[in-house]
């Protein structure tokens, strides 16, 4: 079976290829990524930033790199992939 491939970007440290298994990502390798439920930010018009929707009130770090690229604060670890893998 072919892997698909989106972008992992942790709180602290350095981006790299996230890869699961399938067509379409499981809930469960998309919260395993985030570190628990997932919030989806639609960052382009075929690109999705999945977070942690509990972030905040768990205390998470500030994700410079995904803060960046989203244009907006981004805590905890991020995973970007396109949108037409969310569907």
């Amino acid at each position: 079976m072919k892997t698909k491939t989106a972008v992992f970007y942790p709180a602290t440290g350095t981006a790299m290829p996230f890869v699961f298994a399938g067509k379409k990502p499981t809930l469960t390798e998309l919260q395993s990524a985030v570190g628990g439920y997932v919030e989806a930010l639609y960052i382009a018009s075929d690109c999705v930033a999945l977070v942690n929707e509990d972030g905040l009130r768990l205390g998470l770090v500030t994700n410079v790199d995904a803060s960046k690229l989203c244009g907006r604060p981004i805590i905890g670890d991020v995973l970007v992939l396109s949108r037409s893998l969310m569907s």
